[in-house]
């Protein structure tokens, strides 16, 4: 008769051989017929639109650093966009159709970005068409 630690261990030597023999072996790659799903940015083409400034740079001669310019922009036919401030979903400039123009009031400053956005859906970040740095000069300034 065998005693019980004898039969254990042809055993257990069985089972490492048989688990090395799983070890190294790769994940079986994808087929030939097997295709990654497109990433978002390939789905479909980015919609783009214009956003502009004018004057810019803007002339500001009374040492405030502030002026004012008029924002004009267009994105293609049937989509509601916003011209946002500061980053894509910061203030609310304006809010229209695809093509608008607004003039600022006294407060544009050095640097200023606008962004012409397409809404997101709720919880979603908006769509950036477009968007524009507004500048500040004192030449031309007595």
């Amino acid at each position: 008769m065998t005693s019980t630690p004898a039969r254990i261990v042809p055993l257990a030597l069985l089972l490492l051989a048989a688990a090395a023999a799983g070890c190294g072996k790769s994940p079986e790659a994808p087929s030939a017929g097997t295709t990654a799903p497109p990433s978002p940015s390939s789905a479909a083409p980015a919609t783009t639109g214009t956003l502009t400034a004018s004057p810019n740079p803007i002339r500001v001669c009374d040492g405030s650093g502030l002026g004012m310019t008029r924002l004009s922009w267009s994105a293609p036919d049937g989509l509601a966009v916003e011209v946002r401030v500061g980053k894509p979903d910061g203030a609310l400039f304006a809010r229209t159709g695809s093509v608008g123009e607004k003039e600022t009031g006294k407060w544009v400053g050095e640097g200023a970005v606008f962004y012409l956005v397409r809404p997101g859906a709720p919880g979603t970040p908006p769509s950036v068409l477009g968007s524009t740095e507004v500048h500040v000069t004192k030449e031309g300034c007595p």
